[in-house]
């Protein structure tokens, strides 16, 4: 404990020291008796200081602390895990979460403590040697994937803080290189895609609300990384992102959570990747842009914009019959849009998604066209909104199917 406050308190200048703190704290943590946890937490916890205090210096013992930060990031001695590990994808899916295959036989275990200790100074780690991400990938990586299972829920969401560090590093790393190399950090990743989204699956079938939102934490991070890299797994997250969406246990902030990693999925893969789950997806966002908490309208909004963009990629040409999808997306936005009394983020939002259902359904809304139009002059009106309705009209002269503005054109132009 006095070594963990010594170097909190005098930071790098500590690190002259460290020859002879370390292997202690090593000792410490692989010699402690059974029932000694706090000794192995301090312990770690020192380590984790001297990583983010005392770089330099304690460069020597990273592969050191690697080790034992691995070992103990699993340590549980009062807990059996008797499930087997299923490898099939599929069959993965359907399975339920069973609680009788752990087993607890401590009441009053603190093991967990030593479990966080260990997942914070991995963090603090990876954070700290971003020369070592290639080996991170291949020793902590797997290990950490394997850890999102972890039953106490701190623990876990210190676990999935770690694996969200790994994923910032290599997009600080290896920003614009090529996933060529098979050593590189970005490809490593890549190869663990599937068993990423296999175990994220399992949280997102959790009742509890703070692992769900730890695991959205998680894929949105992991889309920022690799922004392609979901193509394959679109149709096993769609049930995740619906139940967050949908449950009525769901929180505002699991919601807005759920909706920011849609719209980062929506933008950065192919819209025909979405095509065959367009029904499943758009009826959960289409209900969220009705919430009455601002912010998951307006991101509920923002999704919609997407999948506007994603339903009907080219005006001239697609092969994906977006009709039925007009008017339920259409509808939704004008609800919003009419409504004076919100808050000023969902006007915005409403006013930028109008402009892009006219400029790309323009041809598909009949006589709802000549009734949305007036109202986006409306707001053109109000100085508050003015900026954003002037950009959804400039949207809207700039689509190709030439939408037909001459009942507000006067009005346009004069504001």
């Amino acid at each position: 404990m006095k070594m963990l406050q010594s170097s909190r308190a005098v930071g790098y200048r500590f690190g002259p020291h460290l020859g002879e703190t370390v292997p202690v704290l090593i000792s410490y943590c692989t010699n402690a008796s059974e029932n000694d946890e706090e000794l192995r937490e301090y312990s770690l916890q020192a380590l984790e200081s001297f990583l983010l205090r005392c770089p330099r210096d304690i460069s020597s013992y990273c592969d050191q602390i690697l080790s034992l930060t691995l070992e103990y990031l699993s340590y549980d001695p009062n807990f059996t895990d008797t499930m087997e590990e299923d490898t099939d994808e599929e069959n993965f899916e359907e399975e339920e979460d069973d609680d009788s295959a752990n087993e607890y036989t401590d009441d009053e275990d603190a093991s967990w403590k030593v479990r966080r200790a260990a997942a914070t100074c991995l963090a603090a780690l990876i954070v700290s040697r971003p020369e070592m991400l290639s080996k991170l990938y291949v020793e902590a990586c797997p290990k950490l994937i394997d850890r999102f299972k972890e039953r106490e829920e701190n623990v876990k969401m210190d676990v999935f803080n770690a694996f969200i560090e790994l994923l910032r590093q290599t997009g600080n790393v290896t920003k614009g290189q090529i996933d060529i190399d098979e050593s590189s950090p970005r490809w490593l990743l890549k190869q663990e895609v599937a068993k990423i989204v296999r175990s994220i699956n399992r949280q997102l079938r959790e009742k509890s609300i703070k692992t769900k939102v730890g695991a959205f934490a998680v894929l949105k991070e992991l889309v920022v990384v690799l922004p392609d890299c979901l193509a394959d797994h679109i149709g096993s997250l769609i049930p995740g992102i619906e139940k967050a969406l949908s449950d009525k246990s769901s929180t505002s902030n699991l919601k807005t959570e759920a909706l920011i990693f849609t719209r980062l999925v929506l933008t950065s893969h192919s819209p025909s990747v979405f095509h065959p789950y367009i029904k499943a997806l758009s009826s959960p966002v289409l209900s969220a842009v009705g919430e009455r908490y601002y912010k998951v309208t307006a991101e509920a909004l923002r999704v919609c914009g997407e999948l506007v963009c994603v339903v009907c990629p080219n005006i001239e040409v697609h092969g994906f019959d977006f009709k039925p999808y007009v008017h339920p997306i259409y509808d939704v936005i004008m609800s919003r849009l009419t409504n004076q009394d919100q808050d000023q983020e969902v006007k915005e939002c409403a006013i930028s998604c109008m402009g892009l259902v006219v400029s790309t359904f323009g041809d598909n809304l009949g006589h709802q066209l000549p009734a949305c139009l007036p109202v986006l002059v409306d707001r053109m009106g109000n100085e508050i909104t003015r900026l954003t309705a002037v950009k959804a009209f400039a949207v809207i002269a700039a689509s190709p199917l030439c939408i037909d503005l001459s009942c507000v054109l006067e009005h346009v132009i004069s504001q």
